[in-house]
């Protein structure tokens, strides 16, 4: 899978790490979904503040320089070369790494997984021709970009190899190590390990058992996967918005600023022009007195020049007391203008507040508030369910000896006495019995939900019910009632298109089906009938004989494995018989009085006895050993089932199910 991230990366875009859509290529050829790279120009710009004229490759920072950088920076990408849709322009050919290595240019056409690296033809042929990589596995690209676009599936991804001796493949399985192993690993590394099996002696391994819960499991994970991912999209989503407002605010509030400033330069000015103006008509009014003076001062000198030559001593006198008295009333009149006080000199002194702003180093701190939006722990215990085929260990086979039950939940259904039950999944059981609703007496069956306890459906029919049976292929639910009647249904999340299978008219019991064939217990005799034929009115075919009466409850299941049928007889013993109806074997235990069983993959059987206590017989009927001792609530045993895997049983009886976890114990080998 490594290999294959390797060689898929050129068809990723390393923005939102998905496969290309509408691909676009920089001058650097790092490659782009359309609107990626798009977005990725945009904030770019955004953060910047400013028109951009170029820009940074996302990848390896190299610069790129728009072929229209007069038009809208939302149009840029549409210049940008548009890649070919398999996954690579003409520009981003693979290359042969050998070839490149010798500084020679040419498109490589096979990758190699063990070398992890691309080959052209010529150098693909010196590959193969060396011993150590004569074995590898080399594909080709086109190949690998079919796969990768969905279109083909990548069988060749599913190797047995093993990775450490190439030459040699898997062929057992460690499960004190829980490893794959091929012949030489169990030589060299496992060789003191207890519990070690070929695949053939797995009994439980078959693509239905093994695929079946990992398929529901995988549809579950993807659920759970896509909400994380839309998770962390919500979460992407939500801090661009935050960091946009951010942006937002911290320009707004510069913005703010910068027009109180602009406000403050304006009074400033306005007071400073006030007091400039002020300044200067004092000064003009203070020059205009030291003038008058300095005429007046020039006026006497010019007087006194006259009254020197023209004028008697006393006209002299009179004039001299005059021009003192004058003088004295001028002096005074200067002298009160000069003694108002003026500014001589200014000095401008900054304010302090705004002076810590030129030495602020940054406009303001981020405060990250940091946390675990999604709790990978949580996911994780949400990712896998409770009983999980990915997150468990693989057990090592059941046996005989090895099995064990242990006690998972009781559920109440009180009212309700179930009287047959069979598994339709891992995990969802269909229960059939009655149950007396306004007084009246009715069949009804109800599937529940064995990890939460839960019903999740229901289906009300007019007999009770005595015995079911479920085909996984055609997803039919089949259903013996106590009024002779066989009936049929389509069940896969509900029950829907019921039949009535009008030819089987004497009582009918225990049921169970068989490649493509329903068996039936009717009337001392075990029939059967095609299920693609069953709804074309066709009469059953008579197996064998049988000395059961299906006036009372009696169990009939189908050895798989084996290719035989087990049924319960009327002196409450298990008979073994092939399909035909040879008898295998017949086993009796005075002591127990069986009216159910279900079968292990491995053939062994499981018994449940009426007076509550569970018993496994082994495959040939010649051992028998108590599992259960004695149920807790369930009083009498009407039926028992085990799921696929034959990790879980169900034991039903009157208004109780319980529900048993199916352990193996360690056994030395």
């Amino acid at each position: 899978m490594a290999a294959l991230a390797n060689e898929c990366d050129v068809l990723t875009c390393p923005i939102c790490l998905e496969t290309l859509k509408s691909p676009r290529s920089l001058p650097c050829l790092h490659s782009f979904c359309e609107i990626c790279i798009g977005e990725f120009i945009l904030s770019t710009e955004r953060r910047s503040g400013h028109k951009l004229s170029s820009y940074p490759c996302p990848v390896c920072r190299t610069v790129v320089t728009p072929t229209n950088p007069d038009s809208d920076t939302s149009q840029w990408v549409l210049s940008l070369p548009q890649s070919k849709q398999n996954g690579q322009s003409e520009s981003t050919k693979q290359e042969c790494h050998m070839c490149k290595k010798q500084n020679n240019l040419n498109t490589a056409t096979h990758w190699c997984r063990d070398c992890v690296d691309a080959f052209c033809n010529e150098c693909l042929r010196l590959h193969n021709l060396m011993k150590f990589s004569a074995d590898h596995k080399v594909v080709k690209i086109d190949e690998i970009e079919m796969s990768v676009s969905g279109s083909e599936t990548e069988l060749s991804l599913i190797s047995d190899s093993c990775p450490i001796h190439k030459s040699k493949i898997f062929e057992a399985f460690c499960f004190d190590h829980q490893k794959l192993c091929c012949v030489l690993c169990l030589t060299l590394q496992h060789r003191k390990c207890e519990t070690v099996h070929a695949f053939d002696e797995i009994h439980y391994l078959n693509k239905s058992s093994v695929l079946s819960s990992l398929e529901s499991e995988l549809i579950k994970m993807k659920s759970k996967v896509y909400e994380l991912k839309e998770a962390i999209k919500f979460d992407k989503e939500k801090l661009d918005v935050i960091f946009t407002e951010m942006e937002l605010n911290a320009s707004q509030h510069v913005l703010c600023l910068k027009e109180k400033l602009d406000s403050l330069l304006d009074v400033f000015i306005k007071n400073l022009n006030l007091t400039r103006d002020e300044q200067r008509l004092s000064s003009e009014e203070k020059m205009e007195v030291v003038d008058k003076l300095s005429r007046y001062i020039e006026q006497l000198q010019n007087v006194s020049k006259t009254v020197q030559d023209q004028c008697n001593l006393n006209q002299t006198f009179i004039f001299f007391e005059q021009s003192k008295a004058e003088l004295k009333s001028v002096v005074r009149e200067v002298k009160d203008v000069i003694n108002i006080k003026s500014v001589n000199n200014a000095e401008f002194i900054f304010s302090k507040t705004l002076d810590q702003v030129s030495s602020v180093e940054s406009l303001g701190d981020i405060e990250f508030i940091t946390s675990n939006s999604i709790d990978s722990d949580e996911f994780t215990r949400q990712l896998y369910p409770s009983k999980s085929a990915l997150l468990d260990k693989s057990r090592h086979p059941l046996s005989y000896n090895n099995t064990s039950f242990k006690h998972n939940k009781t559920v109440n259904l009180k009212g309700f006495t179930i009287y047959g039950c069979v598994f339709v999944s891992e995990t969802i059981v269909v229960l059939g019995g009655s149950q007396t609703c306004k007084d009246v007496l009715t069949g009804n069956i109800k599937t529940l939900d064995i990890s939460t306890g839960n019903i999740t459906s229901e289906y009300i029919i007019a007999e009770t019910v005595k015995r079911l049976a479920y085909d996984f292929q055609s997803e039919s639910l089949f259903v013996s009632c106590y009024s002779s009647k066989l009936h049929y249904l389509k069940f896969v999340k509900d029950f829907t298109a019921h039949v009535t299978l009008e030819r089987i008219s004497e009582s009918v019991g225990g049921t169970c089906v068989f490649e493509k064939n329903v068996y039936v217990i009717v009337e001392k005799a075990v029939q059967k009938v095609s299920i693609e034929q069953l709804e074309k009115d066709v009469i059953p075919q008579t197996c064998f004989k049988t000395d059961n009466v299906c006036s009372s409850i009696n169990g009939l299941e189908i050895d798989s494995k084996n290719k035989r049928l087990l049924y319960t007889s009327s002196d409450f013993g298990v008979v073994c018989s092939s399909l035909a109806g040879h008898t295998i074997f017949s086993y009796k235990d005075k002591n127990m009085k069986s009216y159910c069983l279900a079968i292990f993959s491995q053939g062994d059987i499981l018994i449940g006895d009426h007076s509550g206590s569970v018993h496994i017989l082994s495959m040939d009927g010649k051992q028998k050993r108590t599992v259960i001792k004695k149920c807790k609530k369930v009083v009498l045993i009407w039926d028992i089932c085990l799921n696929k895997s034959n990790t879980s049983s169900v034991i039903c009886g009157p208004d109780f199910i319980e529900i048993y976890d199916i352990v193996s114990t360690k056994q030395k080998i």
